[in-house]
């Protein structure tokens, strides 16, 4: 249901709005996550607090893109960020649920050798703990709600492996995300 009620020029307005705007009552946090229930996200930040949310993003996920206004609710439960996340540093983060609750950087190359087999260049793995490993596999379990019954249930790859993500959109709808992975690999998609 609905936190808060906000007045604005005499007309009283339900935040924060789920899409569609239903609100479905008691809800399991893995339906919440399923049908991108924004109500429950907001809930969670209640939960959790800004401080804490804000840090762990920016400490551990190395979301550098964060400034002090992005601690509001608006801004870090529904994702509406000053300035975003890079896509790219988004997908490494989901990488953190396959990998048993492991960071690690996303890299273009491993390692560039001569013709002659020298080592050239090396893009060295860094790793780091964000989440306990029962934490990165309940996460999966609820993410595979998503595409098995909820927001991205039109994804047809789970027919042939594992499939679990998350989708997004922004107000009006003008841009759409989905940050998906398998046992093998973690893609990000954006349109917009």
């Amino acid at each position: 249901m609905p936190l808060y009620y906000r007045e604005t020029d005499g007309k009283i307005t339900a935040f924060p709005k789920n899409s569609p705007d239903a609100y479905d009552g008691d809800i399991t946090l893995s339906d919440a996550i399923a049908y991108s229930k924004n109500t429950v996200a907001m809930q969670i930040y209640d939960y959790l607090g800004g401080d804490f949310i804000f840090d762990k993003l920016k400490g551990d996920y190395g979301f550098d893109t964060l400034v002090l206004a992005d601690k509001n609710p608006s801004p870090l439960a529904l994702g509406q960020l000053t300035s975003g996340i890079p896509l790219r540093k988004l997908t490494e983060a989901y990488g953190a649920f396959t990998d048993r609750g492991m960071t690690r950087n996303a890299r273009t190359y491993i390692s560039v050798f001569s013709g002659g087999g020298e080592l050239l260049l090396e893009n060295v793995k860094k790793e780091k703990r964000v989440m306990k490993i029962e934490t990165a596999a309940n996460m999966i379990d609820m993410l595979r709600g998503v595409v098995d019954k909820g927001t991205a249930k039109s994804i047809t790859l789970k027919e042939i492996v594992d499939t679990a993500g998350k989708t997004g959109t922004s107000g009006g709808d003008f841009d759409r995300l989905f940050i998906g992975f398998t046992p093998y690999y973690t893609a990000g998609i954006w349109c917009g």
